[in-house]
């Protein structure tokens, strides 16, 4: 689950959802109806499971469809976007939010009160292994030292 899906459904659903999608010539489908039907009796199911229009519901010969009538028949046959969700969405973009900030806050405050064996190993690996900078030093301009050790347990 990723909370990236969310928020692109969120924001493309809401900025894109609700408009209605006029074809240019070049973008209508051309169908010929059984004998004896119009384009609207002919296609009619399908455009209702499916959207989209005709030009004219009542011809008999090449029948002119237009794929999507609106924008939220294109998103969601396409892309899966719907512009229902877009309040859904952004409530679980926000609910990964606060649980992550308040999970990195939870963990900040155990590691300063207590000195747990996991922060102080977090702490070395930090300290020996990662840092750009270390003591106000860069670390192109400090020794290199052999950093066999600096695999974390479970790596």
């Amino acid at each position: 689950m990723s909370p990236f899906t969310y928020l692109l459904e969120a924001l493309i659903g809401y900025g894109l959802g609700r408009q209605e999608v006029h074809c240019s010539p070049v973008e209508f489908l051309t169908i010929n109806p059984p004998a004896g039907q119009t384009c609207g009796d002919y296609l009619g199911p399908y455009m209702s499971s499916r959207g989209g229009y005709l030009q004219d519901l009542n011809a008999t010969t090449a029948c002119q469809l237009c794929s999507a009538r609106t924008t939220d028949d294109m998103l969601g046959g396409v892309y899966n976007l719907f512009y229902e969700n877009h309040w859904r969405d952004f409530g679980i973009v926000m609910v990964f939010v606060v649980f992550n900030v308040s999970r990195s806050v939870a963990h900040s405050l155990i590691c300063e009160t207590q000195a747990s064996v996991d922060c102080l190993h977090l702490r070395v690996y930090i300290s020996a292994c990662a840092p750009e900078v270390k003591n106000g030093v860069p670390s192109s301009k400090r020794r290199h030292r052999s950093h066999h050790h600096c695999k974390m347990s479970g790596s």
